[in-house]
């Protein structure tokens, strides 16, 4: 299942018109439509609105293969509906910075920051929407950073501001860039599950002969478990498992050898882009 989350009825309009998604009539607290393979929810705009509806969507329906914030930035010279994916996300607030695994071979990747009004200046060097750190923050509580991305369409630049954009310009926007979109979604998901599957066999054909915790430390059941899922992930960003070798041999803990393999996975910035 692929979850999708809009900030605005009308961004997520175009959406749900090309994949066909059937409105969902219970207790949720925000518009909600779903088919077998996707679901997109209307979050409202704002950090906090996106935060409690991704943390909602996860309670009411547990994990996802994929977790996808698509909505509208601004920047200052961009070329209005066109559609980028963050790389780098910052919280214009509190400062905190997160890193999105870029899984394809794309130009058109952005660091967003988040602000908490409608911008009217902008810099060269980033786009600005109000939504995407309160996703990724919310997200990241329960899922794999190689599953949380974020993709945004060009709404408003310096010729084209943003008191001039009204929700029908807006779906326009949206209309135009919709199929683009939903055809980086499904080559995420895509390039995503080539990796796990590729992953898994390196693991089960190369990892285990070359490191078997076990066998060269005291670990409990608990850790063992651990390990196991860290590696796999560790593999599904392609990273090398040399980097591995090299911590067993600084961190004489498992504990802590564990705690960095889990901060590398959390915060080192990633590129997916070669193939695995």
């Amino acid at each position: 299942m692929i979850n999708i989350l809009v900030a605005l009825n009308c961004e997520a309009k175009p959406l749900r018109q090309l994949l066909k998604l059937r409105s969902m009539q219970d207790s949720a607290p925000w518009r909600y439509y779903a088919n077998d393979q996707y679901r997109l929810i209307v979050t409202g705009s704002g950090s906090l609105n996106m935060a409690m509806a991704t943390s909602w969507l996860f309670g009411a329906y547990g994990k996802a293969s994929l977790w996808v914030n698509v909505g509208s930035v601004g920047h200052k010279h961009a070329e209005i509906g066109q559609v980028v994916i963050a790389s780098k996300i910052k919280d214009y607030r509190s400062g905190q910075v997160w890193f999105t695994p870029i899984l394809l071979n794309s130009s058109s990747t952005a660091t967003v920051c988040s602000v908490e009004r409608v911008q009217t200046q902008f810099s060269d060097l980033q786009f600005y929407d109000m939504e995407a750190a309160g996703f990724v923050q919310a997200a990241l509580k329960f899922t794999e950073r190689e599953r949380i991305h974020s993709i945004k369409i060009v709404s408003d630049n310096q010729e084209e501001q943003s008191e001039d954009l009204d929700e029908k310009r807006l779906l326009e926007i949206v209309e135009a860039s919709a199929e683009s979109v939903l055809g980086t979604v499904q080559q995420i998901h895509d390039s995503l599950l080539l990796r796990v599957s590729s992953s898994e066999v390196r693991f089960a054909s190369k990892i285990d002969t070359d490191i078997e915790l076990g066998k060269l430390r005291r670990v409990s059941s608990a850790q063992e478990h651990r390990w196991r899922e860290l590696k796999r992930r560790w593999l599904a960003v392609g990273w090398s498992i040399n980097d591995i070798h090299g911590a067993l041999a600084v961190h004489k803990s498992t504990t802590n050898l564990l705690d960095w393999m889990e901060a590398e996975l959390l915060t080192k910035p990633v590129s997916l882009e070669a193939k695995p």
